[in-house]
């Protein structure tokens, strides 16, 4: 496994863990941007 793909996994179980404690929908649109948005974590 290279150093990208250990990256990768390293943030899909953090979204998958913020996901998990999301108490509603606007918490979910929150990750949702955190990860996804111009500046997110997918993003960089």
């Amino acid at each position: 496994m290279n150093a990208t793909a250990g990256n990768l996994e390293t943030l899909e179980a953090s979204l998958m863990a913020d996901i998990a404690a999301a108490a509603d929908e606007q918490a979910i649109e929150a990750v949702r941007v955190s990860a996804l948005g111009k500046k997110g974590s997918v993003s960089e």
